[in-house]
């Protein structure tokens, strides 16, 4: 299911068996205004809900509209906050819906008599919407602030991520994270990882989150990126490198992400590369996660004709697809992406180090490759380079000896999947002493 907005009237869209059908009109803007969705959910087939505004030269209002049971619903007006009086604008809605009977959505207004934006969140049960009610926001240090994504795992505990930029002296601008814990809204706050621009969240259990979006690698090239959040604790942005990206891209970028169990997720933005030749596209792409780790990317490749495109928003209705929107050109677009897992070759071990053991034996150490190319390792492989040392495990060690003091070695380990062997990874020399 997909929702579209074209002159201020909202159509859906539903794709059955890998086919899409007729577009539906489901809301039309009042004459001399525009209409623009701005969140978009279905937590199950038949169950979809959406957001958004109705936008005169002077004002914005909000409007939703439910669908239950396969039946879309009348469209319903959000109202604002009490605090709000007379005319007012919204910023952005951002849209998480846990369940069919319940949806959750954060916005951000500035209405007279302000010096900064007022954070609000609307709720809907069971198709019916509340007003929204204003919860804590940044206040005058981050005067502007917009709602980018949120995600909810129950009606009581949700997450969402927030840009804030303060336009006097300098414009400065950072990314704030809010969160609603037993149905409580807390202040909100500077996450504690550091990125170049977040994307997208989604939570499958409280505290239990993929955050996708960009960062940089040393060298300074931009990369789509992805960090897990594990019990509530934050580990670091990791960008996505080859062999997952083909190639070696110039830029990239996620911004839309949905996980559909623990660490089982698919994020679409889009990668800058050559693929095609030369010249270089800027090409709409999803990366598949499995088990909080990146395992394959689908392309969509929408022709010679569309050289700069980006997936906005993504959402799968079945396990093996999902429904990517893009704006190609100035036309918007749906795709449907197959994000079965396109097994790879896995990427070589890491961190192998050894360490000196009891009667002169040596103990070599690794951890798991951080690209399993979408299938398990069955098998571990050390060996000592200019020995016939070597052994074969499940596990992240294996214990050697008989190495003659005085001399260097090194190690080096590889995995085996079911889809081929990794590349070696080497430990530091090393030389035996004398026991």
């Amino acid at each position: 299911m997909a929702a579209m907005t074209s002159g201020g009237i909202v159509t859906v869209t539903t794709l059955i068996g890998g086919v899409w059908g007729a577009t539906r009109q489901i809301f039309t803007a009042p004459a001399g205004q525009s209409s623009e969705v701005q969140g978009f959910a279905c937590p199950s087939v038949g169950d979809c809900s959406l957001i958004g505004l109705i936008s005169s030269a002077s004002s914005d209002s909000t409007f939703a509209v439910t669908e239950i049971a396969g039946t879309w619903g009348a469209p319903q007006t959000v109202a604002p906050p009490n605090a709000v009086t007379g005319p007012y604008r919204v910023t952005n809605w951002a849209l998480s819906c846990p369940s069919a009977a319940s949806c959750t959505a954060l916005g951000g207004y500035f209405y007279a008599g302000q010096t900064h934006f007022a954070t609000a969140v609307a709720q809907s049960a069971s198709g019916v919407w509340s007003s929204a009610a204003q919860i804590p926001g940044p206040g005058a240090t981050w005067p502007q602030v917009q709602p980018s994504s949120i995600s909810c795992t129950s009606a009581q505990y949700c997450i969402s991520f927030e840009q804030a930029t303060n336009p006097v002296p300098t414009g400065n601008g950072t990314e704030l994270i809010q969160s609603e814990t037993s149905g409580v809204w807390g202040a909100p706050a500077e996450p504690p990882s550091d990125w170049q621009g977040w994307g997208d969240i989604s939570c499958w259990s409280p505290g239990d989150c993929l955050v996708v979006g960009i960062d940089s690698t040393p060298t300074g090239v931009f990369l789509p990126s992805y960090d897990l959040i594990d019990n509530a604790k934050w580990s670091r942005p990791r960008v996505i490198r080859a062999p997952i990206l083909f190639g070696a891209p110039n830029s990239g970028s996620l911004g839309a992400l949905t996980c559909r169990g623990p660490g089982v997720c698919v994020a679409a933005g889009f990668l800058e590369s050559n693929y095609a030749g030369p010249e270089s596209a800027v090409v709409p792409g999803a990366v598949t996660f499995r088990n909080g780790v990146p395992s394959s990317v689908a392309l969509d490749r929408l022709g010679p004709g569309f050289r700069r495109a980006t997936f906005d928003s993504v959402a799968c209705p079945s396990t093996s697809i999902c429904v990517a929107a893009t704006n190609a050109g100035k036309s918007n677009w749906l795709t449907a992406i197959d994000v079965t897992p396109h097994f790879s070759r896995p990427g070589p071990p890491v961190h192998v180090a050894v360490h000196p053991g009891a009667l002169g034996r040596f103990l070599v150490v690794w951890d798991a490759p951080v690209i399993d190319g979408g299938a398990p390792v069955t098998r571990f492989t050390a060996a000592v380079v200019g020995t016939k040392l070597s052994c074969q495990t499940i596990r992240y060690s294996c214990a050697f000896g008989g190495l003659a003091p005085g001399h260097r070695y090194r190690a080096v380990v590889f995995d085996t999947t079911a889809r081929g062997r990794s590349l070696s990874a080497s430990s530091s020399a090393f030389v035996p002493t004398r026991p």
